[in-house]
């Protein structure tokens, strides 16, 4: 899981997180949705949640944009 702050080309981090395999949740901090290319966007971090179980991570959002 990768979280960005701003889309590229300002982050090239979507890009990489995706090559490693990861999901990408974007933060509408300081940019609007439809500027961001994630899997997710939220309001900040605080509408994530992770919960660590046996058979691996949650994540859980609330507020989401």
């Amino acid at each position: 899981m990768g979280f960005e702050p701003a889309p590229p080309p300002a982050r090239p981090g979507p890009a990489a997180g995706r090559a490693a395999g990861m999901r990408i949740v974007a933060l509408t901090t300081t940019h609007t949705t439809a500027e961001l290319a994630a899997d997710m966007v939220v309001r900040g971090l605080s509408a994530v949640s992770a919960q660590v179980e046996a058979a691996g991570v949650t994540i859980r959002t609330a507020g989401r944009d």
